[in-house]
């Protein structure tokens, strides 16, 4: 099950991680809006090192993922009314990954770069493969174009069965709800003082199970043209969602709130001028617990699972 979420819980994290018609002096309010010109590109790199402990059967297992990729926004085009068209491109992306002492490294740079693995397989997919996106000035995705072309790619033209259909629905719905928001965070579209704050919240319905992640960010300080905003995230965990066993009636499942905590802290800077993203650093912490009732006692199980996750993303020379 580690394996089978590794490509599900590296694009979670994503979402965690840029306006301002003109850039404001410290005296006034900043309103934030994207402000961006045609051939316009932007270039970031993100690391994330990520541990994950499921407990099942009274054995724990473990499972250690480093992953850093870089990213190209270029911008397309900006409409009259500052609806913004932009291409997003993965061109790299390193993934070490450590379970139960089997080590699995895949790197799209080396060209002998093994992809055995399925997860390792759905990595390789998303290098080159683009996705355009349309906003609105407040940074809102709009439309989001080239996700069944990624999708595609990443599943190598498996031949459809169930459990690619549950994959495809899964990715198409990470993607849509929060993979745009690597890098372009949606703003609360009013001007802002030090210590004023606005809330953006995500539904991460998948095919697995449902959350919701409700972040808020504060404007901390205002520097050299910099905005720097503290940020706070909670997640909410929804019902579980397994079809096939959902149906049977000799088997009940649920998923609850852990005993850990289940949020995320971090540090965004925006670029007051462009409206794009600086930086973004975050630590999360995520727990849950799987339960399966069924009709005996030996029919029964509780899996808790941890994640931790620290994120790093960065605007590149």
């Amino acid at each position: 099950m580690l394996r089978r979420m590794l490509v599900l819980l590296v694009l979670i994290g994503l979402v965690a991680c840029g306006s301002n018609d003109q850039a404001a002096t410290n005296s006034e309010n900043l309103t934030l809006k994207l402000n961006v010109q045609p051939n316009q590109s932007y270039r970031y790199q993100s690391t994330q090192v990520q541990h994950v402990t499921q407990s099942m059967f009274m054995t724990e297992q473990t499972q250690a993922t480093t992953t850093t990729m870089t990213m190209d926004q270029s911008v397309v085009s900006v409409s009259p009314e500052g609806e913004i068209v932009m291409r997003i491109v993965i061109d790299s992306i390193r993934v070490e990954s450590n379970a139960n002492d089997q080590a699995m490294i895949y790197d799209s740079s080396d060209p002998a770069a093994s992809t055995d693995s399925p997860a390792f397989a759905q990595f390789a997919g998303l290098i080159s493969q683009p996705m355009t996106l349309t906003l609105s000035p407040e940074a809102k995705v709009t439309k989001v174009d080239g996700i069944d072309q990624m999708i595609d790619k990443m599943l190598g033209g498996a031949e459809e069965n169930e459990q690619t259909v549950m994959m495809r629905d899964m990715l198409t719905k990470t993607f849509e709800q929060s993979y745009a928001k690597a890098t372009i965070i949606p703003f609360g579209g009013k001007p802002m003082a030090i210590g004023d704050s606005w809330q953006d919240v995500t539904d991460m319905n998948v095919q697995i199970f449902s959350m919701v992640l409700t972040n808020t960010y504060s404007l901390k300080e205002r520097n050299a043209g910099l905005a720097t905003f503290d940020m706070t995230g909670e997640f909410a965990i929804g019902e579980l969602n397994f079809p096939d066993l959902l149906e049977r009636d000799d088997i009940k499942m649920s998923i609850d709130k852990g005993k850990g905590e289940n949020s995320q802290r971090g540090t965004v800077v925006i670029d007051e001028a462009t409206g794009m993203l600086k930086s973004n650093v975050l630590d999360q912490t995520m727990s849950m617990v799987i339960n399966i009732e069924g009709a005996n006692a030996d029919q029964s199980l509780t899996m808790p699972m941890t994640q931790t996750l620290h994120m790093e993303v960065q605007l590149q020379p």
